[in-house]
């Protein structure tokens, strides 16, 4: 069976610590990159074309909606299903998620 690639994309790494051990022990999950900013995250993006990316939206060098809007201008067979987890319910940079339903 093949597996559902996940890409995780924050900056803080205990956090990217905590999705990668628990995905470990599923046997249908692989976690096919952790990126700890945008630019990286793009770059493995095209590298690995991740099924899932769970994408923080405040990242050093290119924030989320940043690698939204590049992920939009890539030519790619398909394109990740986006996960945005957040404990903020506002962020001082993006008081509101009015950008996000632009990108689907």
């Amino acid at each position: 069976m093949k597996k559902i690639s996940v890409g995780v994309a924050d900056d803080n790494r205990d956090y990217c610590d905590l999705i990668s051990d628990y995905f470990s022990s599923n046997k249908e999950i692989e976690i096919s990159f952790v990126a700890n900013d945008g630019i990286k995250t793009i770059d493995s993006i095209k590298k690995y074309n991740p099924e899932v990316l769970i994408l923080d939206m405040v990242m050093p060098r290119l924030d989320g909606v940043g690698v939204l809007e590049e992920m939009n201008s890539i030519e790619m067979d398909s394109y990740p299903k986006i996960i945005v987890p957040t404990n903020e319910s506002t962020s001082p940079k993006y008081p509101s998620t009015s950008p996000a339903p632009h990108f689907g």
